[in-house]
């Protein structure tokens, strides 16, 4: 069986030719419940001040302004918002493509049938075939088997082919202590399935930075392990490539919280530096996106520099980097340490 390569929606979007002032992907958070208690979970489950109508006239707004993708990463469990089908629905009228990070355990028949018929790629949690490894990090007993039974009636509804090595379903997990010994395992899984195995280093932000010392993996071994079996980011859009490049989410892409508060990436809070898209619209908005961006990039490389420049000084011998293919904004910067060679 042809082993998928790629999500629609997320990494078969055309960046090529995006003129200025217009984006390829939003990502709009839904309201912040959540079943689950996920040891390493990164966001503050609240409801915020969008409301149904303001998701779908942000939609609007987006497509008008080119994007072709709706992504919800998360904030919480998306199937939990009352106003979860009415979006899904508004987004296929709108032509566009939704990508749906969800933990699994809501996907009845009848909502895998609606989301495959309404252009929904959706991207379910599964840290581990094991139902023990599964339950611990999300500390809900019985969420790895829901889970499991929610893939399996996507598969039912028609999720799983793959063309052009393009699926429409994936697994995205998490590398932790826990885990990563079997990560293999789910890796086969979904191969033999048709579903695209993604999983993501951890960030040592909020209830993960309380689990460290239980979950943390050091990256010398998750690259190992992401080279051998070719497992890719669930982020959005292209691989990194090199030291300059983000992603295709920063650089083309929108993401608004429950709030309204607008960033460029799924790991910065900066809604205070961009804006609110309660208050501006999102084309008057995107103008100040880029601006943070290019800031905040320009800012975290001066301080690899001046580091650079009193390791130089110190004559330590010495220097730092980011590794290739690192974003420039993810949590735990896991910088390089090379030793200068002298001539």
């Amino acid at each position: 069986m042809e082993k998928p390569t790629k999500i629609k929606g997320l990494h078969d979007v055309d960046v090529s030719k995006v003129p200025t002032g217009q984006i390829r992907y939003i990502d709009v958070y839904f309201g912040g419940q959540c079943n689950l208690e996920c040891l390493y979970c990164f966001t503050d489950h609240k409801k915020g001040r969008l409301t149904t109508e303001d998701r779908k006239d942000l939609l609007c707004q987006a497509r008008e302004l080119g994007a072709e993708t709706f992504v919800c990463t998360g904030a919480g469990e998306p199937m939990l918002d009352k106003g979860f089908r009415a979006i899904i629905r508004h987004a296929y009228n709108l032509g566009m493509t939704s990508v749906i990070y969800t933990n699994g355990n809501y996907i009845t028949e009848d909502l895998a049938n609606f989301m495959y018929n309404n252009n929904v790629s959706p991207l379910v949690k599964l840290e581990s075939l094991n139902p023990g490894i599964h339950d611990k990090i999300t500390k809900v007993s019985g969420s790895q088997k829901n889970a499991i039974k929610g893939i399996d009636n996507l598969l039912k509804a028609g999720y799983g082919t793959i063309i052009e090595g393009i699926t429409r379903v994936g697994v995205a997990g998490v590398y932790t202590r826990l885990n990563i010994d079997r990560i293999s395992d789910l890796k086969d899984y979904c191969d033999s399935k048709g579903i695209l195995f993604m999983a993501d280093e951890l960030g040592l932000e909020k209830a993960a930075l309380n689990n460290s010392h239980e979950l943390f993996v050091e990256k010398e071994r998750i690259d190992r392990i992401k080279s051998k079996l070719g497992i890719v980011e669930s982020g959005i859009g292209s691989t990194h490539n090199s030291n300059e490049t983000t992603c295709n989410f920063a650089d083309y892409g929108l993401r608004i919280d429950q709030d309204g508060n607008v960033s460029y990436c799924t790991m910065q809070d900066l809604g205070r530096i961009v804006g609110n898209v309660l208050d501006e619209g999102l084309e008057r908005i995107i103008k100040s996106v880029r601006i943070a961006k290019l800031v905040a990039i320009r800012e975290k490389i001066k301080i690899i520099n001046q580091v650079n420049t009193a390791l130089a000084r110190a004559r330590t011998g010495y220097s730092i980097s980011f590794p290739i293919g690192t974003c420039l904004f993810k949590a735990g910067d896991n910088l390089e340490v090379n030793k200068i060679v002298e001539k």
